[in-house]
C-alpha cells in the first residue's frame, strides 16, 4: 500500500547510514524517514515527497561478541538473524519474539514484545546518529535513557534520533537451557503463521492492547465477562483483537482493505487496498469504540502523511 517516494535510500551498514544523512543534507531534503521491515507503517496513497532511509536486511554478518560480554548487532539485521545468531553462540533470552517481522532497529524504537518478553528486557545501550539540520552526531544511550515504555522509546518520540546498533544482554545458557529455547522459538514462529494473517500484506498490529487500568476497568465495566481473560490470558491488558471482533468487524471490508476472521486487530491488503481503504476501517473501528467504551483506543500502526 503507498505511492512512491521521491528519494529512497539504502544502507547497509553504519558508514551506509552517514552517507545518507550526508546526502539529505547536502541536497536540502526537507523531508525523510526511517524504515526497516515497514511492519507498523501505513504509507500514504500520495507520493512521499522526501527520502527514505530503508534498512534492508543487511547480507554479511554484523553481530559479534563485546569484550564485556554484550552482544552488537547492526539496526538493520532481523531479530530472527539476531536469536539465530544467539542460539549458535549459547545465548538465550529472545526466543519469545521469534518470528516478529522487524529489524533490530525497528523493535528497538518501538520497545516490540511478546509473550512477557519485550526490547527493554535486553538492550542495555543503543548507539544511535542524532541529525540536527546542517549536521549529525553518533550518541550512545543507555537503557535508562532510551525511555522504554509500552510500544514505545526515545526513538519513536523523537524522529531525528536514527538507531545504528543496539548492545544486548543475553543469558548464557545450558545444553538444556538451549534446547528448551530452540523449542520455544519454534513454537512461537508457528504460533504467529496459525494466528496472525501473515498469508496477506498488513501494517501490523493496528491498535495497541488497552494496558491503563482506568480504561481497562471501563471495558470491564461494559463487559464484565472479560476480567478473568485479563487476569489470566492477556498478561493484565485487554486484547484489542478481541474488542475489535466483538465489536463485529470480523470480516468488514473497504475496497481491497479486510479485517480478516484470523486476527481482528490486522488490516489485510486483499486486493490492491489503497491507504484511504484502511484509514476508512480505522475510523469506524474508533467510532463504535468510542461509541461503547467513553474513550478511543491507542493506534500502534504508525499512519505517514
Amino acid at each position: 500500500i503507498g505511492g512512491t517516494a521521491r528519494f529512497v535510500l539504502d544502507v547497509s551498514s553504519v558508514d551506509d547510514v552517514f552517507e545518507a544523512v550526508a546526502f539529505i543534507q547536502r541536497n536540502k531534503i526537507e523531508k525523510y524517514m526511517v524504515v526497516g521491515l515497514g511492519t507498523n507503517l501505513l504509507m500514504p496513497d500520495e507520493e512521499y515527497k522526501g527520502a527514505i532511509i530503508r534498512f534492508p536486511p543487511p547480507r554479511r554478518d554484523d553481530m559479534h561478541m563485546t569484550n564485556d560480554g554484550l552482544v552488537a548487532v547492526f539496526a538493520g539485521h532481523t531479530l530472527d538473524q539476531l536469536i539465530h545468531f544467539s542460539f549458535h553462540n549459547g545465548f538465550i533470552g529472545l526466543e519469545n519474539l521469534g518470528g516478529l517481522p522487524s529489524t533490530l532497529g525497528g523493535a528497538i524504537r518501538g520497545n516490540a514484545g511478546a509473550f512477557g518478553t519485550e526490547m527493554k528486557d535486553v538492550v542495555v545501550k543503543v548507539s544511535a546518529i542524532e541529525v540536527s539540520r546542517a549536521s549529525y552526531a553518533v550518541r550512545e544511550f543507555t537503557s535508562e535513557a532510551c525511555e522504554f515504555s509500552y510500544r514505545n522509546s526515545i526513538f519513536k518520540k523523537r524522529p531525528n534520533l536514527i538507531v545504528l546498533k543496539g548492545f544486548l544482554h543475553l543469558k548464557a545458557a545450558s545444553k538444556q537451557q538451549l534446547k528448551d529455547a530452540k523449542e520455544t522459538y519454534i513454537e512461537k514462529v508457528k504460533y504467529r503463521e496459525a494466528k496472525h494473517p501473515v498469508e496477506y500484506p498488513s501494517c501490523g498490529s493496528v491498535f495497541t492492547n488497552i494496558r491503563i487500568s482506568g480504561q481497562i476497568e471501563k471495558i470491564i465495566s461494559v463487559w464484565p465477562d472479560i476480567a478473568e481473560k485479563v487476569r489470566d490470558e492477556w498478561h493484565g491488558k485487554v486484547s484489542m483483537g478481541y474488542v475489535i471482533k466483538r465489536l463485529g468487524f470480523s470480516g468488514t471490508q473497504v475496497g481491497g482493505a479486510k479485517i480478516t476472521e484470523k486476527h481482528a486487530n490486522y488490516i489485510c491488503n486483499v486486493d490492491h487496498a489503497k491507504a484511504k481503504d484502511v484509514l476508512a476501517i480505522i475510523e469506524e473501528i474508533k467510532k463504535k469504540f468510542v461509541k461503547t467504551f467513553g474513550f478511543s483506543p491507542e493506534l500502534e500502526a504508525e499512519i505517514v502523511m
